[in-house]
């Protein structure tokens, strides 16, 4: 009975380590996608000027949209550093 038990816990261990490993790697790689995203919109806003930006309800998300009518979602602290009709800074 023991040596089941100890089998089980063992196979709970290599289950329970390879999903921990999973949602890590997923966060990586998320991380890495937003990051990315957000220097190609730093790019893009000196080449595009800045149409409008706007702000969810609760405040949570903020949205800029360029010249080149595409839509972007910029990180909320910097959301003052956009000026419509300017190029960012």
């Amino acid at each position: 009975m023991k040596k089941i038990k100890d089998y089980v816990i063992k196979i709970l261990v290599i289950i329970l380590t390879s999903v921990t490993t999973s949602i890590l790697t997923v966060g990586i790689v998320t991380y890495s996608k937003v990051k990315k995203e957000q220097k190609e919109f730093e790019r893009l806003c000196k080449v595009y000027k800045v149409l409008f930006k706007y702000k969810t309800k609760d405040n949570k998300r903020i949205y800029v949209k360029l010249e080149n009518n595409k839509v972007y979602q910029v990180d909320s602290n910097k959301f003052n550093q956009y000026t419509e009709g300017e190029y960012c800074k």
